[in-house]
């Protein structure tokens, strides 16, 4: 299954940007068994991880520009890194924009731009913690890109 998913982004990242990925990056979603949304309020949560995946294809590129395809919903985001801005709500490029924004408050401002194209099969409004899924896989393929200061 993982395997499918991996030759899924390389390939997704490949016919969009005319050139093959250097990094590869995945998280899986999440089951809350205890305490469903408390975690972030300071409670206890007993969560195991499942075997549905995001997976990020991707490189770093020159310049202080992103560009990101989403295969799931067939969609292209572009922001420039040095002035990130939110996007409209329900976009599914904030939670990318958003790790972006967020590393680069704590570790400084990203030292390149990147492509990188996304795609999973954890299913969407599911309880499943897809969006969870989704920003760690970009956070990690970020940091495995180099893109991240420190």
């Amino acid at each position: 299954m993982i395997c499918s998913l991996l030759d899924a982004a390389r390939g997704a990242f490949s016919a969009t940007f005319g050139a093959e990925p250097t990094v590869l990056a995945r998280a899986p979603g999440r089951v809350e068994l205890l305490g469903n949304h408390t975690d972030y309020n300071g409670g206890l949560v007993l969560a195991a991880a499942i075997d549905r995946f995001t997976v990020v294809a991707g490189r770093p590129v020159p310049g202080r520009e992103a560009r990101v395809w989403s295969v799931p919903f067939e969609g292209m985001d572009h922001f420039a890194l040095d002035a990130i801005e939110r996007g409209e709500p329900g976009f599914w490029g904030r939670y990318v924009r958003g790790v972006a924004w967020a590393l680069g408050e704590v570790d400084g401002p990203l030292t390149s731009g990147f492509e990188a194209a996304i795609t999973g099969d954890v299913p969407r409004g599911a309880g499943l913690s897809s969006s969870a899924s989704l920003q760690a896989a970009v956070a990690l393929f970020l940091l495995r890109a180099g893109v991240v200061p420190g």
